[in-house]
């Protein structure tokens, strides 16, 4: 299916792997605090990863990849791209998406001021690697699918940091 219908089948494995990341994040949260959010609060918040995954993650990381692919000639210059400009993109997005989906909109600008930057100074000793592996050794067609392997365990930090609260802190 993914040489068939490539964009479809990356923008649904990521909306896949984020909900396979919220649940393992919940269940992290769960035994961390002993209780947790009711089952409606727990499906909506899964549900609204899966949305971010399917309509604007996998979607633009396909056409980043291949907007990278297309223009930057230096394995260091798209990793360099990718981590300067998509990164922190991407983590703000997510962030304020998460929060917009869960009926937090007003959260989003303080979780934006406190969790941003430490959240991507540790993107960067995950993705920097991945990425220089992922654009150096793997063909195109694939990178989004190599990516969602690696952002599991990613996106389940990521859902844990975006969902700890100061007090939890």
């Amino acid at each position: 299916m993914l040489l068939e219908r490539p964009f479809l089948t990356k923008s649904l494995t990521t909306g896949l792997t984020y909900v396979a990341a919220d649940a393992s994040a919940q269940v992290v949260e769960l035994r961390r605090e002993g209780g947790g959010l009711d089952f409606k609060k727990r499906a909506t918040r899964v549900f609204g990863l899966f949305l971010i995954g399917c309509l604007y993650v996998g979607p633009v990381l396909t056409a980043w990849f291949n907007l990278l692919d297309a223009r930057v000639p230096s394995l260091l210059g798209r990793t360099a791209l990718d981590q300067c400009v998509q990164a922190p993109l991407m983590i703000a997005c997510i962030f304020s998406l998460a929060s917009i989906f869960e009926g937090r909109a007003a959260e989003v600008p303080a979780k934006l001021r406190s969790k941003l930057m430490p959240t991507w100074f540790t993107a960067l000793w995950v993705w920097v690697p991945t990425q220089l592996l992922n654009q150096g050794a793997v063909p195109l067609r694939y990178r989004v699918v190599v990516t969602n392997i690696v952002s599991y365990f990613w996106d389940t930090y990521l859902s844990i940091e975006s969902h700890r609260t100061p007090a939890d802190e």
